[in-house]
């Protein structure tokens, strides 16, 4: 259940405990049950926040509101304005709760929440170096004074800046941290095993990731620790080189994508029938010689772009999407197939980039969509990934815009090279 192990002795008010429970039933199943319902529990949520607030339930209070942080950013709302706004609301309120008897448990959750802002604000050029050391510090000193060593779970989060920033000396503070974890009722697999490959990125631990995604597709995990395996669906060999892949080319690892893909390159080698794939997903397989489902892979390249217009989509993700559409569309080019039909960029008023990119064109057809050149749909993509790059650039030190688009040239473009 979403917020399971509270008790209406403490909550005491009925009105609240009543919305509670209504919160709970929607979740009773597995975690599918918490996607399936998103909808229906965000206004149960915020209700929640005010009827707790009102009443100074802080435990109450920060626990809904960390569900609330992980119910917006799921497919069906992914409501980034109200994210943003509940990051603010947090601010004010973690304040507010420190001013009263919040009690250890109350103060505890706000640790969850400054660990779900802090992801958040990784995908944001607007948020520059100074805001992410701010929440960054928060979350630290929080945990110190009222986490406990359940709450360094959170430090997967953590693992993700380090590899945005190629810290190495964050990443060992982090792997620290984690190694005092008693997972009791975080996943093993999740909250250690995934960042630890990360971690091995990071390193470039060929041999560490290998270990880790051996040790965890074959349970070889602490036996008290795998109960885990009963509901993770992260526990699977694919997912997990997956995500090693990725991280390798957020990382700028080409060297180690390309060892992590020779390895596994049969997973890509063939498309499931009737699954649906993936942008990243999509160009491993063309990378694996799988050219099937071309039509399949233009409409996902349009949906992502489509997604940028309507901003439904973080920056960060967008940047990556784009990169790998500009590598695919210059791969097809390669293969011989020169030109495409495809609706890009907004239709319905004048779009300078796309004017600009696709000269020569011709008029839009009934279904919006014109014939563009391979290569010059590689350079909208092109010309997209750049101008987010540069923003990253700008606000973060650390990013590396060139050496990550190289690192996707180099994998993409260039496999016979590494």
């Amino acid at each position: 259940m979403i917020l399971d192990g509270l008790d209406k002795n403490y909550v005491e008010d009925d009105k609240l405990w009543e919305t509670i429970g209504r919160a709970n039933k929607l979740t009773t199943g597995s975690y599918n049950s918490w996607c399936d319902n998103a909808s229906a529990l965000v206004p149960l949520m915020e209700q929640i926040l005010v009827l707790s607030k009102k009443k100074k339930k802080w435990k109450v209070y920060f626990y809904a509101m960390s569900r609330l942080f992980w119910l917006l950013r799921q497919n069906k709302v992914n409501d980034i304005p109200r994210l943003f706004k509940l990051a603010e609301i947090f601010h004010q309120d973690k304040v507010l709760c420190m001013e009263t008897e919040a009690g250890s448990s109350g103060r505890a959750w706000q640790v969850h929440v400054a660990a779900a802002i802090l992801s958040l604000y990784l995908e944001y050029p607007q948020i520059d170096d100074k805001k992410i050391g701010d929440i960054l510090n928060i979350f630290r000193k929080l945990q110190e004074l009222y986490g406990n060593q359940r709450d360094n779970g959170n430090y997967d989060k953590i693992m993700v800046l380090a590899l945005l920033n190629k810290d190495t000396e964050l990443a060992e503070e982090v792997k620290r941290k984690l190694e005092k974890v008693e997972f009791k009722k975080w996943c093993y697999v999740c909250y250690y095993g995934r960042p630890m490959i990360r971690y091995c990125v990071i390193f470039e631990d060929f041999e560490g990731i290998e270990e880790w995604i051996l040790r965890i597709c074959g349970r070889m995990i602490p036996a008290k620790y795998r109960w885990c395996y009963d509901s993770c669906e992260s526990a699977k060999e694919e997912g997990l080189v997956y995500e090693a892949l990725l991280d390798s080319l957020y990382a700028g690892k080409h060297q180690l994508f390309g060892k992590i893909f020779t390895k596994w390159k049969m997973l890509y080698e063939e498309s499931e029938e009737g699954r649906k794939y993936g942008t990243h997903e999509m160009v491993f397989h063309a990378l694996a010689g799988d050219w099937s489902r071309l039509e399949e892979r233009l409409r996902e390249a349009e949906k992502d772009d489509k997604e940028r217009r309507e901003k439904k989509e973080t920056p960060l993700n967008g940047l990556h999407w784009f990169l790998c559409w500009y590598c695919f569309f210059r791969m097809l080019d390669g293969r011989g197939i020169k030109t495409v039909r495809m609706m890009l960029g907004d239709r319905t008023k004048a779009n300078e980039t796309v004017d600009e990119i696709a000269s020569g064109g011709q008029v839009p057809e009934e279904d919006g969509r014109r014939e563009w050149t391979c290569l010059d749909v590689a350079g909208y993509f092109e010309h997209l990934a750049d101008g987010l790059g540069r923003q990253m650039d700008k606000a973060r030190r650390k990013f590396q815009y060139g050496l990550v688009k190289k690192t996707y040239e180099k994998c993409f473009l260039g496999m016979d090279n590494l």
